[in-house]
């Protein structure tokens, strides 16, 4: 059950983000629809146990294709056998492979006329998988994530990035005009990605910032090590004294002030945002917590759970409960496995704190998106119980 104070948090977050816009009627969003000429409409769209708020412009048919519903409690005794513990959740979500974003039908029919597909990674780290996108989106082979391993020179990563296979553009693929955005915090990687960006020649589409990721704008410090580790927040400066005294300021800022500041050039507002992925080993709570405006136009969103950084006063709940009126539905993300959290909450994940990763899909701004990872998510319930009875 969720807390009335995440609940009324959540709804009070898109209430200023309709006041920014100069939107009216904040009675009857509370209660019910508004209909203010070509701005859009807030809706209450109505699944088995809950409200989900859902935004659109009238002059598009809205597309949402309503999510199951609570889970049954045949569902949650299977999510349960699967990940009964912390230790097996993480060895299930660590590393996910998206199969249901790379390989499904959402992926090829993205296309905007007159409008880029867009990328943001906020942790980019050494940006292979950010590579990897921006080769996705654009189709351009002159992407090679070999290339810019080499480019790159920083230290191996956890999940193996570096030797995974590259997305595989097909010979009847139209190229497609593509932006990603790279922020990086740590300055040893900030300065090694901007020099191998420039090396490639990918400053007009691979963007390179320096900044940590937060919930307010100003400076911060952030542990500096060499360039690539990936096991080092905004935490280590204060629970760490071997990489305190690393510590250098950093520019901090909230990821809506960050798109305001690039709306006029690489990041307009008009345009949507294909894929937000959070990966701040801590801080991913706060980052989402001061995007409300960015995650109000994204499709498909990314982001780490752990048990370093705000996460250890956090509970995962709270951030599910969060992303609910800006119509996202979440799981946890595995190899070619999904598993809901959204309506399919387990108090005991409030304990399961570990490395592990969540992906959510907007019921509106992805419908076919959300509908595959639904399928998913009872295809992998489906496989453990062939599995349970073949084993007996």
């Amino acid at each position: 059950m969720r807390k009335v104070s995440v609940e009324i948090a959540a709804v009070l977050s898109m209430a200023v983000f309709l006041f920014k816009q100069r939107y009216s009627g904040f009675a009857q969003f509370l209660v019910g629809t508004v209909q203010m000429d070509s701005r859009p409409t807030i809706t209450k769209v109505a699944t088995n146990s809950s409200i989900i708020m859902t935004q659109h412009h009238p002059q598009e048919a809205p597309k949402l294709r309503p999510m199951a519903g609570k889970c049954t409690s045949e569902q949650l005794e299977l999510i349960t056998e699967m990940l009964p513990d912390r230790n097996k959740l993480q060895d299930e979500t660590a590393c996910p492979d998206p199969t249901w974003m790379t390989d499904g039908p959402w992926l090829s029919n993205l296309k905007r006329e007159g409008e880029p597909l867009v990328a943001i990674y906020v942790g980019c780290n050494k940006g292979m998988n950010a590579v990897d996108t921006l080769r996705m989106f654009s189709h351009d082979t002159k992407y090679d994530k070999p290339t810019w391993k080499k480019a790159i020179e920083a230290s191996i990563g956890g999940c193996g990035q570096h030797d995974s296979p590259q997305f595989n553009i097909k010979s009847e693929s139209q190229p497609r005009p593509a932006h990603v955005h790279c922020i990086e915090a740590m300055p040893s990687t900030y300065y090694r990605l901007e020099k191998s960006t420039k090396q490639m020649g990918w400053s007009d589409t691979f963007h390179v910032h320096h900044r940590a990721m937060a919930d307010s704008d100003g400076v911060i410090a952030f542990p500096n090590a060499r360039p690539g580790t990936e096991y080092l927040g905004v935490y280590a400066c204060n629970a760490n004294e071997r990489w305190s005294e690393t510590c250098q300021n950093v520019p901090k800022t909230s990821l809506d002030s960050f798109a305001a500041a690039e709306s006029a050039t690489t990041l307009k507002e008009s345009w949507l945002i294909d894929f937000l992925s959070v990966d701040t080993e801590g801080s991913d709570w706060l980052v989402l917590k001061g995007a409300p405006q960015v995650l109000s136009r994204t499709k498909y969103l990314e982001f780490e759970h752990h048990i370093v950084g705000e996460w250890q006063n956090t509970n995962l709940s709270t951030a599910i409960d969060f992303l609910i009126p800006f119509n996202f539905v979440c799981y946890w993300a595995g190899a070619d496995k999904l598993w809901r959290i959204t309506e399919c909450y387990r108090n005991e994940y409030n304990s399961m704190k570990g490395w592990s990763n969540v992906a959510c899909a907007n019921l509106y701004r992805a419908p076919e998106l959300a509908h595959d990872m639904e399928k998913l998510f009872l295809r992998t319930l489906e496989r453990y119980k062939r599995s349970k009875v073949n084993r007996q």
